[in-house]
C-alpha cells in the first residue's frame, strides 16, 4: 500500500515519476531497497510494483484484461524472428515512442510491463538526437534520454531509434520550400507525384516535376540515416536494427510523410535498418492500435475486435486520471492528444 500525504494533483504524480525513475534503475542492477523516502510534499513506503501500479494504473488494467483476454505479447525484436505464418491468433507487438513528456512515466509502464507480461515484451523508440526536439526542446533533453536509455539497456529491454527523416534532410539542405504552407505542398504533390504501393513496400512516382527534388533527398538519405546510426551507436553503444517513424510537425511531413519515405524499397534494400515500425510489409499482417487520440478502448480494452495488433503506446497518455470535483479528468492543462503518431 502507498501512503502520501496530500499534495496537488501534478506535484504528486511528478514527484512519484522521478522516485520510480531512481527505484527502476537500482532494480534493473539488482542492489537492494528497502525504504523510499522523497521531498517535503510526499513520502511514501512501498515496493517498485506497487508504486509503477498506482502511476500507470490505467494502463496496468489494460494489460491485465488483455492478458485474460488470450493475448501473446512481443517486442519488435521478437515478432522480427517469429515465423510469420505461426504467429498467435491474439497478439500484441507493443511498441513505446518516447519523446520528451513521455519519459518521466516511461520508466513505470515499463514496470508494469514486467509486472503484469515479464520482462522483455516491448520495444522503446527514442527521440534522440532529433533536430527539432533539440531546438524546440533544448540540448538537456538529450541527457534525460540517455539516463532513461542507460536504464532500460541494463534491464536488456529492445531499444531502437525514434527518428524524422524529413527533418535530417532539412537540417542538412535547407530546401527552398521548407516554409511552405501544408495546402500549397500538398497541391504541389498531388499534381507531380503518386505513390506506387507493393507487397513489401512503396516507392513514388514523378509524373509531372520533380519540384520537391525526391531523387535528391532519396539519394541524400543513405548518408543522413548512415551517420544518423553512427551517431546513435556511439552515444548509446547499440546498434541500429530498426526505426520507428516520427509524426513531425514539420509542414512537409504532411506531404512526404516519414512513415512513406521510410517505407520505401529503395531505402529498405539499403541495408541501414531492417524495418520501419510503418512499412507496409509489417501492416500487412498487424492491425494498428494507437492511444494517440486518446481512444475509448484505453479504459475499455474487451471492445477491441480479436486479432493481431501493432500497438503504439506513449506512455504519457497513460498517465493518471485526477479527480477534478466535476469527474475524473486529465491533468489539467495536459489533456490535448499527443502530435506524434506519424500516419
Amino acid at each position: 500500500m502507498i501512503k502520501f500525504k496530500r499534495t496537488t494533483g501534478k506535484n504528486q504524480v511528478i514527484v512519484g515519476l522521478i522516485v520510480f525513475s531512481t527505484i527502476l534503475a537500482f532494480q534493473c542492477e539488482k542492489e537492494s531497497l528497502e525504504n523510499l523516502n522523497n521531498s517535503d510534499s510526499t513520502q511514501m513506503k512501498s515496493t517498485p510494483d506497487s508504486l509503477a501500479i498506482h502511476e500507470m494504473s490505467r494502463y496496468y488494467n489494460f494489460l491485465e484484461q488483455m492478458k485474460k483476454e488470450g493475448y501473446v505479447f512481443y517486442d519488435f525484436r521478437s515478432y522480427l524472428q517469429a515465423d510469420t505464418s505461426r504467429l498467435p491468433e491474439k497478439l500484441i507487438v507493443i511498441r513505446h515512442d518516447i519523446h520528451s513528456r513521455d519519459i518521466p512515466y516511461a520508466y513505470a509502464a515499463y514496470e508494469v510491463e514486467e509486472k503484469v507480461i515479464g520482462p522483455k515484451h516491448s520495444t522503446f523508440y527514442v527521440l534522440l538526437d532529433d533536430p527539432v526536439d533539440i531546438t524546440q526542446v533544448g540540448p538537456s533533453i538529450e541527457n534525460k534520454y540517455m539516463k532513461f536509455l542507460h536504464t532500460l539497456d541494463t534491464c536488456h529491454v529492445d531499444i531502437q531509434p525514434h527518428i524524422s527523416p524529413i527533418d535530417l534532410y532539412i537540417s542538412s539542405k535547407h530546401p527552398y520550400w521548407l516554409k511552405y504552407p501544408v495546402d500549397s505542398l500538398k497541391s504541389m504533390f498531388s499534381r507531380n507525384y503518386e505513390w506506387e504501393i507493393g507487397k513489401t513496400g512503396r516507392s513514388i512516382k514523378i509524373k509531372g516535376r520533380d519540384v520537391f527534388q525526391i531523387n535528391d533527398i532519396n539519394k541524400s538519405m543513405p548518408g543522413l540515416l548512415s551517420r544518423f546510426n553512427s551517431e546513435w551507436t556511439k552515444q548509446t553503444g547499440m546498434q541500429v536494427q530498426g526505426y520507428s517513424a516520427h509524426g513531425s510537425a514539420t509542414a512537409m511531413n504532411k506531404v512526404l510523410n516519414n512513415a512513406y519515405l521510410l517505407d520505401q524499397d529503395v531505402l529498405l534494400h539499403s541495408g541501414l535498418y531492417q524495418y520501419d515500425t510503418y512499412n507496409t510489409k509489417i501492416l500487412r499482417r498487424l492491425n494498428y492500435l494507437s492511444d494517440n487520440t486518446l481512444p475509448s478502448w484505453m479504459d475499455d480494452p474487451v471492445s477491441i475486435k480479436p486479432g493481431r495488433y501493432e500497438f503504439l503506446m506513449h506512455p504519457y497518455q497513460w498517465r493518471p486520471l485526477m479527480d477534478s470535483g466535476n469527474g475524473n479528468k486529465l491533468e489539467a492543462g495536459l489533456s490535448a492528444p499527443v502530435q506524434h503518431d506519424a500516419l
